[in-house]
């Protein structure tokens, strides 16, 4: 009998025999598996910390942080630190690097110049290392204008109350800005007929000037306001405003002693003397003592407290019925040295006696 020939594909029953040994083999059937391979080695990295993310220097001057580069994993090579987006004007420079341990510490010092625009500008800092990644930190920088070289004028004492025939002081003030140093003129503007105004010194190169106000004894009480100007080379001229505020004389007589220029209290007591009548105390609520003299000549008294532990000095001066009623008598007038020199000299004293010669204020 004959056989048919053989046909090498299997047939479905011995593909499904197939498949399901396949499908056996794939699910281990029984057999050992490897160990996961081991994880790689750590690689290496840096980073970057910065003092301060942000800074604020005037133009011509210099600021500094501190910026820390950290090592990582296997790194352990150099590292270096640039600044990017640096503005026109600014430099930044790099000094004390120190390392320790894992860590390198460096100082960037920002240095603005003169002519850097002013404003904001957002910096990187950047940190390079071979074979790692690069580590970067923000910084922002804000540029402010510096100081315009000048000065500005100010009055301490305004407004001065002075009295009629009496005087006071204020002080003239120069703020200076800039490292402006020069000299300063001063002059004062709007005084009226019987106020004088005097600044001592008139040009300075410091930053205060003393101005003492003398009002005559017949200016009317009132509110004067006047100006004080400050010129200097190359810089446009500075004002300032004053108010110079005279009172009326208090009380009646045809004799005024003024006081107000010596401090409080000076002439702790007054006295009058008119011709060869009794004396006579002369009180006031003011440093103005005022009193009526009818005879040719006449005299009055005073005494000066010399210190805080009760010393005093009385002082009797005699003269005529005209000269003590001509202009009020100031005492410790402002001084105009230099206007008027006197020379000469004194014989035949004796004793604590002393000898005052004088010429309108000065003495």
């Amino acid at each position: 009998m004959d056989r048919p020939p053989f046909d090498p594909r299997p047939t479905t029953r011995r593909r499904l025999k197939l498949l399901a040994a396949l499908a056996l083999a794939g699910c281990g059937g029984g057999g050992t598996t490897d160990p996961p391979p081991p994880p790689p080695p750590p690689t290496g990295a840096i980073s970057l910390a910065l003092s301060v993310l942000s800074g604020t220097i005037q133009q011509g001057q210099q600021a500094s942080i501190t910026a820390v580069v950290n090592r990582q994993g296997s790194f352990t090579g150099s590292v270096t630190i640039a600044v990017e987006n640096l503005p026109t004007g600014v430099t930044a420079t790099q000094s004390g690097a120190t390392t320790s341990g894992s860590s390198t510490t460096v100082t960037i010092t920002f240095a603005v110049t003169t002519s850097a625009a002013v404003g904001r500008t957002d910096l990187t800092i950047r940190a390079s290392g071979a074979g790692v990644t690069d580590a970067t930190g923000p910084y922002s920088l804000t540029v402010t204008a510096a100081p315009v070289a000048g000065y500005q004028l100010g009055v301490t004492g305004s407004p001065l109350t002075i009295s009629q025939g009496g005087n006071g002081q204020a002080i003239v003030t120069l703020a200076r800005t800039g490292g402006f140093a020069g000299s300063v003129s001063l002059t004062v503007e709007g005084a009226p007929a019987g106020l004088t105004v005097i600044l001592d010194p008139t040009s300075t190169t410091g930053s205060q000037v003393t101005l003492t106000a003398i009002a005559a004894a017949g200016l009317t009480p009132n509110t004067y306001s006047l100006t004080i100007r400050g010129t200097a080379t190359g810089l446009a001229d500075r004002t300032v405003p004053i108010q110079v505020v005279v009172t009326a004389v208090t009380g009646t007589g045809n004799v005024v002693l003024d006081f107000s220029g010596c401090g409080s209290p000076y002439a702790i007591w007054v006295a009058y003397r008119d011709g060869t009548g009794p004396w006579t105390r002369v009180t006031s609520g003011t440093a103005l003592f005022q009193f009526s003299v009818s005879s040719p000549t006449a005299a009055y008294a005073y005494v000066v407290r010399q210190s805080a532990a009760g010393a005093t000095t009385t002082n009797v001066v005699y003269r005529s019925r005209a000269e003590l009623s001509r202009t009020p008598i100031v005492f410790c007038p402002a001084a105009t040295i230099g206007l008027k020199i006197i020379n000469g000299s004194v014989a035949a004293l004796t004793g604590q006696q002393a000898v005052y010669l004088t010429m309108g204020t000065g003495f």
